[in-house]
């Protein structure tokens, strides 16, 4: 091989270096811009899963909120239920009533 020819082939090699290079970094800021996407969806997707559980624990709060009131409504009905039958007998007498010949004390009369 003569000198002109080496140097030829020489000079095609580092064009051929210095466009790897080229591409190599081409592909790291790529890879840099890919990196940022994935971290950025990443905290997003941090973000919504952390206001996703505080909805749930509202949630879960208030339906515990809401069936507590429930009972105690309830409880405020089955008290008064109770009172109120306790009533009933003070109240209320039985009244003689004929029918076709027939006297019967089925008829309530309340005073």
């Amino acid at each position: 091989m003569t000198e002109t020819t080496f140097e030829n082939t020489h000079s095609e090699h580092i064009f051929v270096i210095q466009q790897f290079k080229d591409e190599i970094l081409e592909l790291q800021k790529k890879c840099s811009e890919k990196d940022k996407t994935i971290f950025e969806r990443d905290k997003k997707i941090a973000e919504l899963n952390s206001e996703i559980i505080v909805q749930e624990q509202r949630g879960k709060l208030k339906m515990t909120m809401i069936q507590k009131e429930h009972n105690e409504s309830i409880q405020s009905l089955h008290d008064q239920i109770r009172a109120l039958n306790k009533q009933v007998p003070q109240s209320c007498r039985f009244m003689s009533v004929e029918v076709n010949g027939i006297k019967a004390k089925s008829v309530w009369s309340v005073s």
